[in-house]
């Protein structure tokens, strides 16, 4: 029997206060596959990452991560599913080192183990570089990879939803799963959707 898709969502609608603002969203993300939403400012990209975790106010539709649905969940209790959400706003902690600011998120009872601080710095090599540096000394593309490897490191072997914002490009949202292999990961996107 075939694996369950990592993420599954099916006619995924949003609501803003009473402002309906995503429409029948449909996405299927395989295990071991990176998939990226694309559209541009307005399209619904960030709405549809928080939707998936339950960061809008009212949602309806479907929304499974490995099988499991979630629509009616609590977002803590997605983010225990392995699930990690990204904003643009990269939550750096000013004073920390981007050794401790790795550090500083609890480890979550995922089942799944996580990645070490070590096998990080192996898919982020310049973090490993700016270590010892402050958060604010890292320039903004660090930022950005520190604040995408900073959630509970056992996402990065289950689901996780990030948010990359590539200024001009209509480049937006990354969803799918974290392969296995990191290596993968690097060799491009699979499939885009916009």
């Amino acid at each position: 029997m075939a694996a369950a898709p990592a993420l599954e969502i099916k006619n995924l609608e949003a609501w803003y206060g009473e402002s309906h603002v995503l429409h029948g969203v449909d996405i299927v993300v395989q295990p071991g596959e990176v998939v990226t939403l694309l559209g541009r400012n307005g399209a619904g990209r960030t709405t549809t990452m928080r939707a998936i975790m339950g960061l809008t106010g009212a949602r309806k539709g479907s929304v499974k991560i490995n099988g499991v649905e979630t629509i009616h969940m609590p977002t803590h209790r997605i983010a225990h599913l392995g699930v990690g959400y990204c904003p643009e706003e990269r939550g750096i902690f000013a004073s920390l080192s981007c050794e401790e600011n790795l550090l500083l998120p609890p480890a979550l009872k995922t089942g799944t183990p996580g990645m070490s601080v070590q096998e990080i710095y192996a898919m982020f090599p310049n973090l490993a570089e700016r270590k010892n540096s402050q958060g604010t000394r890292l320039s903004g593309g660090e930022q950005q990879m520190l604040a995408v490897a900073r959630p509970d490191p056992a996402h990065w072997r289950q689901v996780a939803a990030a948010r990359r914002d590539f200024r001009g490009s209509g480049a937006g949202h990354c969803a799918g799963p974290r392969p296995h292999d990191h290596h993968a990961a690097r060799e491009g996107l699979h499939r885009g959707h916009g």
